[in-house]
């Protein structure tokens, strides 16, 4: 067996989307490599689960759980250990985009602001602080957050989701010179990849944007131009199983700039 495909890797909001093709890309890639599958939606997860060939299903792990809660952390890292006796790199995936909307309007729902920045970066931070406590101290990991775009720039009625992803970036930065070589980390933006959440966002909100940021939505949809959520999740797991490199530790990056 190969000392490099010989690792373990959790990957969270693992049911549908971009996390679900990364865990394929695993599985079919690197057949010596474990994956643990973390989601909310149990119905979801199980039927993927269900749907994946013996050997595969042997080299896996579900854990149904909403990632805020902390009983769902410490059973994702306690049972991954306890099964596979070891977690080289987690891939920060779960996530929600809404609230989207305008701070000048007065039904702008700050309690659902916070929400998404529990799910989208505090259970983050949570996770990284019970893992980082419960391992070795020497033993190396590798984590992999998925950022976004709006990170870096505005979109308009965007103002949580891209906040929240700003914060995971300078998490990633912060660990890196923290805790750089023990903890290698990586910011990625996926670009737009096809997924419900793009479904949700031409469907949902055309009356939460402007027409001309929601029409590019629109359009990259019909010109066929969204992201093949299998080629872009190859990315993130090859840096789980193969590493982070050096030179881009704690940088936020595109995904084909990898």
């Amino acid at each position: 067996m190969s000392q490099l495909e010989n690792k373990t890797i959790i990957v969270t909001g693992a049911s549908q989307g971009l996390g679900k093709c990364i865990v394929e890309n695993i599985l079919n890639n690197y057949t010596h490599t474990n994956v643990v599958l973390v989601a909310r939606n149990e119905e979801l997860l199980k039927s993927f689960y269900n749907s994946l060939p013996k050997d595969k299903q042997s080299r896996s792990l579900i854990i149904v759980g909403d990632v805020t809660d902390s009983n769902t952390t410490i059973k994702t890292i306690d049972e991954t250990l306890n099964k596979f006796g070891k977690i080289d790199s987690v891939i920060f995936n779960a996530g929600i985009i809404e609230p989207i909307g305008h701070l000048n309007e007065p039904n702008y729902d700050i309690d659902i602001m916070k929400k998404l920045f529990d799910i989208n970066y505090f259970s983050i931070v949570e996770f990284i602080n019970k893992l980082l406590t419960t391992i070795p101290k020497k033993s190396p990991i590798n984590l992999i957050f998925v950022s976004s775009g709006a990170s870096t720039r505005g979109i308009d009625g965007w103002l949580a989701y891209g906040s929240s992803k700003a914060a995971v970036n300078q998490l990633c930065k912060q660990l890196n010179d923290e805790m750089f070589p023990i903890v290698k980390c990586i910011s990625i933006a996926p670009g737009v990849v096809n997924t419900s959440m793009q479904k949700t966002i031409r469907e949902k909100f055309s009356d939460k944007m402007t027409t001309k940021s929601h029409e590019r939505f629109i359009n990259l949809h019909k010109n066929n131009e969204l992201l093949d959520g299998m080629v872009v999740g190859k990315v993130y797991g090859r840096l789980a199983v193969e590493g982070i490199p050096e030179n881009v530790c704690g940088e936020y990056v595109r995904w084909n700039e990898l």
